[in-house]
């Protein structure tokens, strides 16, 4: 890295001082002097020294030709003077900023008359030590802390993550472009891939189901993709990967959870037959009504996520249009699936309270299990205007905190209308300004 390093001094620096400044390669880590053979550069007997009395000035040391120096190093001082008594001072930028300026982070010192070249002071590891995030802390140190009284051994040492072993704390990746965060958590999403499942050779009239956790079969307990190839080439290829967090943050529609597949595949859109399986909890439910949850697409067009089947290509056997039938069912037993292109529905385990949402499709994209987002006034979901239906589903939930016998999870969550864990007067007052209208936005945001 090349750099101009300056030295800042005091006023009381004559101007017939002369300095001499070393460079050592050092290793950040380490608090013993690096041997002479360390040198990289010495500027010897710079000086006069130029300065407004009173004031101070500081010494810019520029290399020429340009002088590529590592981002840590020791830095030797020395002096001819016996007036010198305060060389440095704290006067500069704060450690970690890379600006190229050395100067002495530990304050003011003195130094004693001296009438030759003595060692003044030596600056450990503060030119521009590798401090991403700005903490006073080297990146090595804030990822690992190392043996205990080590040079890493210090207060907040270990706090950062390094997943995709980049040496650099993981926020810092996120913060500096060289990683992608879509959901802003500032965790690398390279790191964030549960498994990737991947078959080449995929015939037409061929079968394979891809599971990318590549453990239990169970689709309550992870994610299942069966495709067939029904009319595209021989040696086609499909991938699935499977993300811990919902890669399309923000969008509507659907409140999904955490797990979503993407679906790539060289067959065209209605080349292929796909049943997508994905599992879910009753921790992602948050009180919701498990058969309420629905198997989504994410359609960029709309920013939203929308029922996996409306992308089909062809209709639903015996429907006009590309949404079949939905089966929601609860017991113990896996239930056996539709066939049907556009079907879909939900599984729930009344026993391990887990459950799986799956679809029939014909396109690829990625996918999601969710909650359908309540429309502002639309309690019993029937879209349109809002209207005594509504009221009369939303009296049903008034006063009460959480879901029970007469007001369902999803009445009570759509009744709550400022998401205040309470169905109240406030609540009253924002559905008698949509009674008679009909809303595009979803709970909580339904004020005026």
């Amino acid at each position: 890295m090349v750099r101009d390093y300056t030295l800042w001094y005091r006023n009381n620096v004559l101007a017939d001082n002369y300095l001499t400044v070393r460079f050592y390669q050092n290793d950040p880590l380490n608090t013993v002097p690096p041997p002479a053979a360390g040198l990289i550069a010495e500027y010897a007997n710079i000086g006069p020294l130029d300065y407004t009395p009173l004031a101070g000035g500081r010494l810019i040391l520029e290399p020429d030709p340009p002088l590529a120096l590592p981002p840590d190093l020791w830095i030797e001082v020395e002096s001819n003077s016996d007036q010198v008594s305060v060389p440095l001072t704290a006067t500069g930028p704060s450690v970690g900023t890379c600006s190229g300026e050395v100067y002495d982070v530990t304050g003011e010192f003195y130094i004693p008359a001296l009438s030759e070249f003595h060692i003044l002071h030596e600056i450990h590891g503060v030119a521009c030590f590798e401090d991403c995030n700005v903490n006073d802390i080297h990146d090595a140190c804030d990822i690992d802390c190392g043996v205990a009284g080590g040079p890493c051994d210090v207060p907040g040492c270990g706090d950062s993550e390094d997943c995709n072993a980049s040496s650099v704390p993981d926020e810092c990746d996120v913060a500096e472009g060289t990683s992608v965060d879509v959901n802003g958590n500032d965790v690398p999403d390279e790191c964030e891939i549960y498994e990737y499942a991947f078959d080449d050779d995929l015939d037409n009239g061929e079968t394979v189901v891809l599971n990318p956790g590549e453990g239990s079969s169970d689709p309550t307990e992870e994610a299942h993709v069966e495709i067939t190839n029904v009319g595209g080439p021989d040696n086609a290829q499909v991938g699935v990967s499977e993300y811990a967090y919902e890669l399309h943050p923000g969008a509507g529609g659907y409140g999904v959870f955490d797990t979503t597949l993407a679906i790539q595949t060289t067959l065209e859109d209605g080349q292929f037959f796909m049943t997508v399986m994905i599992p879910f909890e009753q921790a992602d439910l948050e009180g919701a009504d498990p058969l309420s949850v629905d198997l989504t697409h994410y359609d960029p067009s709309a920013d939203a996520w929308v029922l996996a089947a409306l992308e089909n290509t062809v209709n639903s056997p015996g429907h006009d249009g590309t949404v079949g039938d939905r089966f929601a069912v609860e017991g113990t037993i896996l239930p056996l699936l539709s066939v049907d292109l556009g079907d879909y529905g939900v599984f729930w385990n009344t026993s391990t309270l887990h459950g799986f949402v799956w679809a029939n499709v014909d396109h690829t994209t990625d996918f999601a299990a969710g909650l359908e987002l309540c429309v502002c006034g639309d309690i019993n979901g029937s879209g349109g205007l809002v209207d005594l239906n509504d009221f009369a589903s939303f009296a049903l939930c008034f006063g009460v905190s959480q879901p029970g016998p007469n007001c369902g999870a999803q009445t009570f969550a759509c009744s709550d209308l400022d998401g205040n864990g309470q169905v109240d007067l406030n609540d009253f007052s924002t559905f008698a300004l949509w009674f008679g209208l009909q809303s595009s936005h979803t709970v909580p945001d339904c004020g005026p």
